[in-house]
């Protein structure tokens, strides 16, 4: 006897539910990318900042900034993508957008620090974390403009 004849809706059900996959659990592929790229954001900004406070006097900054402000602006930045991508996973895609381009662009202020010093002058390291930062957040602009572009054309459709 085959298995997958035999096997009514029912059976399908419990197949799934032994898989812990319940009705409205399963992310959409979009869903769990958008959370992948903002791991990966949050990642690599928690690697360039815990770096730029702990080795603070190694990297170029303006006279004003010191170790307490750079850690708060973290903290203001970061809820930014948080809440993207709770507004994103609600259906409230406008805000959703709106918060995930303010936490990109504010991410992106990383590369101010080549207006206060040449690369030539900063280690391999801080270079290394500085770019990896910008294009994680290049990478997730690039993706909430996919997401919005493709909403406007269901939208048409």
């Amino acid at each position: 006897m085959i298995a997958s004849a035999s096997r009514r809706p029912a059976d399908a059900g419990r197949w799934a539910a032994s898989l812990q996959i319940r009705k409205g659990y399963v992310m959409s592929f979009a869903k769990r990318w958008l959370l992948v790229l903002i791991v990966i954001n949050i990642g690599t900004s928690i690697l360039h900042y815990v770096d730029n406070i702990l080795f603070f006097h190694t990297y170029p900054e303006p006279q004003w900034i010191n170790p307490q402000i750079i850690d708060a602006f973290w903290f203001v930045m970061t809820p930014f993508a948080v809440l993207g991508y709770v507004l994103y996973s609600k259906g409230l895609r406008r805000h959703s957008y709106l918060c995930l381009y303010l936490y990109g662009l504010m991410s992106l202020l990383v590369l101010g620090h080549y207006r206060y010093g040449s690369m030539w002058e900063m280690s391999m390291k801080i270079n290394l974390l500085i770019f990896i930062e910008a294009i994680a957040a290049v990478a997730l602009i690039a993706y909430t403009l996919w997401l919005q572009l493709r909403a406007e054309e269901s939208y048409k459709a």
